[in-house]
């Protein structure tokens, strides 16, 4: 039953993977969510250790969770540089709508 539970949370990691890959961030929350459920659910079982870590390998668990994990990091730091990249151009936008605005008003002073 264990290596059953640890292959479904394999497939949903790899359907995260590809959900990342894809840019479709509603699935992968949505196959974080299962992945969750599994784990509360193998928690929940008895096994050993010895059990547990000798399928993680057998499956590479470990090396696709790793890999989930960088790619969610490299993907997060992208989407808040693009944040930060828009956040500026508004600011300058802003900054060069107001001058010309004054600019406006002193040429109707003037």
């Amino acid at each position: 039953m264990l290596k059953v539970m640890l292959q479904q949370y394999k497939e949903l990691t790899l359907k995260c993977i590809d959900a990342v890959n894809e840019k479709e961030f509603d699935n992968l929350l949505c196959y974080l969510d299962k992945r969750q459920e599994l784990i509360e659910n193998i928690s929940d079982m008895s096994y050993s250790n010895k059990e547990f870590k000798y399928i993680c390998i057998h499956l590479d668990i470990l090396e696709l969770d790793k890999k989930l994990k960088e790619m969610v990091v490299r993907e997060k730091l992208e989407i808040k540089s693009r944040i930060n990249g828009l956040t500026r151009s508004k600011k300058a936008y802003s900054s060069y709508n107001g001058k010309s605005n004054n600019m406006s008003i002193l040429k109707k002073m003037i």
